[in-house]
This record gives C-alpha cells, structure tokens and sequence, in this order.
C-alpha cells in the first residue's frame, strides 16, 4: 500500500511537536507495511530548507519529494482572516497532479487545513485523510482573549469547515477538537 503525504515542515530533526507528530504518523503507517511518498513544500522559515533535513527526511521515507515554490510566502492578510486556500500555491496541486498521474494512492494525508485544497487533485478512490493539528476556525479570536496577537494561520469557523469536508478522515489531536 502506497500513501502520499503532503507537509509544509519537514519531518527531520523532530525537534519541534509538529515535526513529530507528521514523522509519528507517517512511522505509524511505514509499521503497517505503507509505502510512504513524502511531499514537502517548504513553507517554514521563508522557505528555508538546508542539507541536513532534506538528508534526514529522505532516509526517514520511501520516497521524497520536495515541491518549490511558485510565489512569496504569504504570512499576513488585510482581511480580518486568512480565506481557507490563502496559502496554497498551484506548483502543489500540480506537482500532485504529475504524481497521481500514472500511480495509485490508496490514501492521501494532508497535514493542515489550510492545504485541504490538494484532496481535488487526486482520484476519488483514494482515502483523503486530513491531520488538522491545530483549530484554525477562530483562532484569531483565542489568541486575543488571551492577549497574544495572531500567529501562523487563522481562519473563521465557515472557512474551516470548508476545508474538513474535503477529507473523508479529520484527525485531531485533542479530544475537545475531535467534538469542535
């Protein structure tokens, strides 16, 4: 069994609970027999990607791709919040598009919401799982009540929802998000 994993952080070193929770999940399926063909595209610290992790991230999976960008980084927004698919980039669905295009995927594992768009560049037969890692649907709104200004991605709730029906799997990591 073969599974495409798209990340925009690498999965080496884990030395952030991101990284491992991907690398932790990833590992999960690899026990199960899963070929994993990981996906990268490199959206952490402006992009940046050195040596060591491409090194790491490659021995860690079967297969390892990393997709270049095709325009800035988008990190703020006039809006009040981030649309869903304010930080995709069309080299993903096209590089998806080249991957699919003669191979078969029996799962594909989006890590975050925001990049839920990529589940339409692949066959309706193959199980779109969705890792959501955090709630992005206001987001915004937390953080101001606690004082601290925003940060990463933040969406409203309608925007999030958008995104959890494209999967057929959401996965959450706690169990008051599980209900959310």
């Amino acid at each position: 069994m073969d599974i495409l994993v798209l990340s925009p952080t690498p999965t080496f070193p884990t030395d952030q609970g991101n990284r491992s929770r991907i690398a932790n999940v990833c590992q999960y399926f690899k026990q199960l027999g899963a070929r994993i063909h990981f996906l990268y595209f490199p959206r952490e610290w402006g992009g940046r990607f050195v040596r060591k992790e491409y090194d790491g991230v490659a021995a860690q999976w079967d297969y390892f791709d990393v997709i270049p960008p095709s325009k800035d980084f988008v990190y703020m927004t006039d809006k009040p919040d981030f649309g869903i698919d304010d930080w995709w980039d069309d080299n993903i669905g096209n590089h998806i598009k080249w991957k699919t295009n003669s191979y078969f995927y029996a799962a594909f594992i989006v890590n975050y919401a925001f990049f839920s768009k990529a589940f339409a560049y692949v066959p309706a037969r193959t199980l779109k799982i969705l890792d959501t890692h955090d709630r992005l649907g206001d987001r915004r709104l937390m953080l101001a009540r606690h004082g601290i200004p925003p940060d990463f991605f933040y969406t409203t709730i309608e925007e999030e929802k958008v995104a959890l029906n494209r999967a057929d799997v959401v996965i959450a990591i706690t169990q008051s998000e599980a209900e959310y």
